[in-house]
């Protein structure tokens, strides 16, 4: 609940597809939960969707977007989503995760879409893997688990 002594952080979500982010997500937590998608040109999409209450969110940094899809490049999988939490302070880390989320709710054009760019990233990251990309940064994090 967003209070005079409590500021829930927005959580953001990115669709990452090996450097491209089609689908972008903004989610604000406060007497109830909204959200703002946002495409790649970060112009605000409307799935059609009825069970959840939309808004005018405050838009994508560019500085943000481009982190999001440098770390995007980084991990060998056409698909990630990456998360992150913006509070007072600043940007953090929420999660990577390979699932995308409550996709049976998203309309046929934007499924469709999605499975499309799965395809082309999935093309990116082999034709990068056979060219010899080392995906060092990755290879390090996972050494150390």
């Amino acid at each position: 609940m967003r209070g005079a002594n409590t500021i829930l952080p927005d959580d953001l979500k990115f669709y990452s597809f090996y450097g491209s982010i089609p689908l972008m997500f903004e989610n604000r937590k406060d007497s109830k939960i909204r959200k703002c998608y946002w495409d790649e040109n970060k112009n605000i999409v409307d799935f059609g969707r009825k069970d959840i209450e939309m808004f005018i969110g405050d838009g994508i940094d560019d500085f943000i977007l481009n982190h999001v899809k440098a770390i995007s490049l980084e991990i060998p999988a056409p698909f990630v989503r990456i998360d992150l939490l913006k509070g007072v302070n600043g940007y953090f880390l929420g999660e990577f995760s390979p699932y995308p989320g409550d996709m049976r709710k998203f309309n046929k054009y934007f499924d469709t879409l999605l499975g499309h760019e799965f395809l082309k990233a999935e093309t990116r990251l082999i034709y990068d893997i056979m060219n010899g990309k080392q995906f060092e940064s990755y290879n390090n994090i996972r050494n150390q688990l």
